[in-house]
């Protein structure tokens, strides 16, 4: 993960976890939110910062639909804004478009990935 792209989403959204909180410093993993080995989606709205326990634990996870809901929502204007000063895609409509396809194709009972030690059960009810 380039640098720039990782101070611009510390200093958009703070220097916090953005799974659990967790204060960070300046070198924390970026995280791909649906996982880079599923979607291959690089763009700024599959990626957050993440305290390197919530990146170990989650890994290739999928997280709960919960939190992919808090990524897509945030600040659409502040992620274009972003993109537009480093180069970077932010491919939203897609990132949305993978997790539908992704949780639509999960088995009732699947295990998503909430926090360090906590999976629940897809549910798309």
């Amino acid at each position: 993960m380039p640098c720039a792209a990782r101070v611009a989403l510390l200093d958009a959204f703070g220097e916090t976890c953005f799974y659990c909180g967790a204060a960070v410093g300046k070198s924390a993993p970026v995280d791909h939110v649906l996982p880079w080995s599923r979607v291959g989606i690089d763009g700024l709205a599959n990626l957050v910062v993440a305290c390197v326990a919530c990146n170990t634990n989650k890994s290739q996870s999928l997280p709960a639909t919960g939190i992919v809901e808090r990524v897509v929502t945030q600040d659409r204007k502040l992620m274009e804004r972003i993109a537009t000063e480093l180069g970077w895609p932010t491919p939203l409509d897609r990132v949305v478009a993978a997790a539908r396809g992704l949780y639509r194709g999960q088995a009732p009972g699947t295990p998503l990935w909430n926090a360090v030690g906590q999976v629940t059960p897809v549910d798309l009810a």
